[in-house]
């Protein structure tokens, strides 16, 4: 009785203790890498930066549903839902935010 419940807790803290990571590069519409976008994992409010080459990872994940959403003040905001069960890579591919470039008379 005692080996069976050891095998079953064994088998099951696997799955209570498994972490996995989300990361991918950040593109505009230029093709180029986006610098400095935000990337938040919802609800847990986990978070990073792009770099200057437009990656981004975010590690120690637990299992579950959650809402990717990464923004930046010349794009615009991208969400995405996601159902986390292993490591994945998520590119995104930002559309310019055209209200902000938006010509600005100063008189």
């Amino acid at each position: 009785m005692r080996l069976v419940l050891v095998v079953l807790l064994v088998v099951f803290s696997g799955n209570v203790l498994a972490q996995y990571s989300i990361s991918g590069k950040i593109i505009g519409a230029d093709n180029e890498a986006v610098v400095g976008a935000n990337v938040l994992l919802l609800p847990d409010s986990l978070g990073a930066v792009s770099t200057n080459n437009g990656l981004y990872q975010l590690t120690a994940i637990k299992p579950g549903n959650y809402t990717l959403r990464v923004s930046h003040v010349q794009y615009k905001t991208v969400t995405r839902p996601l159902n986390l069960k292993k490591d994945i890579v998520l590119n995104f591919s930002l559309e310019e935010n055209e209200d902000m470039l938006k010509e600005l008379d100063i008189i």
